[in-house]
């Protein structure tokens, strides 16, 4: 082991006990605080202490069920407007 990696080493037990922080342990070895994370998180999987999940996938939402014919779609008029001035069927309120 090189005089680099004990000092790497050294910095990166300072930041697992907390006395200095993952950034400021980055800057005095030369690399990104990621960069100290993913050592750290390996060094961990080394030991056996970390271990990975899998994350799982949720479904977004729900799909709808196809219509019988292609290009065939449900079209409702939400309105309580008598558009055809009472030569239809009469309108009836239901969500008063």
């Amino acid at each position: 082991m090189s005089q680099e990696e004990r000092d790497w080493l050294d910095w990166l037990k300072r930041a697992r006990d907390g006395t200095v922080t993952q950034r400021f342990a980055a800057e005095r070895m030369g690399i990104t605080d990621r960069w100290v994370r993913a050592l750290l998180r390996q060094w961990m999987i080394g030991e056996g202490i970390w271990e990975s999940h899998s994350r799982k996938v949720k479904e977004a939402h729900p799909w709808r069920p196809r219509r019988s014919h292609c290009g065939e779609l449900v079209q409702w008029d939400t309105s309580d407007h008598d558009w055809l001035e009472g030569r239809g069927e009469p309108v009836s309120i239901w969500f008063a």
